[in-house]
């Protein structure tokens, strides 16, 4: 019987470096849905000051997960071993 040889090898969507601007976008993206949503539910219960507690909240996470990412690969996950 006759048996093509396959090509397994696969090339990547993204380059590397395409990929760290898309990964802050997306981290951007979730941060705004996060702030919006805890203001529309802030907003609903008749208290938009108490949306701030939850910004600063999703903005520490936000902010951390930026850093870890920014970590080379090696050191992710290190911190507290």
């Amino acid at each position: 019987f006759f048996r093509p040889e396959v090509n397994w090898v696969v090339p990547p969507l993204l380059s590397g470096g395409d990929l760290v601007p898309l990964e802050y976008a997306l981290l951007g993206l979730g941060l705004g849905g996060s702030l919006w949503v805890a203001g529309q539910i802030a907003r609903a219960e008749g208290r938009p000051r108490a949306a701030w507690p939850w910004w600063v909240v999703c903005a520490l996470l936000a902010v951390s997960a930026v850093w870890m990412l920014s970590q080379p690969m090696e050191m992710r996950g290190t911190f507290l071993s």
